[in-house]
């Protein structure tokens, strides 16, 4: 409880549980010879990824991949909130205390956003930058 798992622990917790479903006969047993698999391993692979995921969750533990992102169950407190712009009292509603998921993006994401940015810019750039067919510079 309230452990960090890092990326080789993950991986192993994830092939264990795909080693639990193929005894289960859940999925066929990716071959060993084949690099990058087919659609259906993709498709299991990252199943019991996002299941492994929500089992850390569930124990109140924390997820790291470095330089991806970190997962980890956040309490919040109860809160009162109100409905628009109506400051009344009228249709006041209570958010109950709760554990919510708290995901943090880690430096390759950001990078990547980042990236996306630049290219948006570039994009806005380029348009302004193009000429029509038939004229000259």
């Amino acid at each position: 409880m309230n452990k960090t798992i890092y990326e080789a622990e993950f991986t192993k917790m994830v092939h264990d549980k795909m080693r639990e479903a193929n005894r289960f006969k859940e999925y066929e047993r990716i071959p060993k010879n084949r690099i990058g698999g087919d659609y259906w391993n993709t498709y299991w692979t990252i199943r019991y990824m996002l299941h492994t995921i929500e089992d850390i969750l569930a124990k109140g533990d924390k997820l790291v991949l470095l330089g991806f992102f970190t997962v980890e169950p956040k309490f919040y407190k109860e809160k009162k909130t109100c409905s628009g712009m109506e400051r009344t009292g009228k249709n006041v509603y209570e958010i109950p205390e709760r554990y919510k998921a708290k995901f943090k993006s880690g430096t390759v994401l950001n990078r990547a956003c980042e990236a996306y940015g630049d290219y948006l810019k570039e994009e806005t750039n380029n348009k302004d930058d193009e000429y029509e067919e038939g004229e000259e510079e």
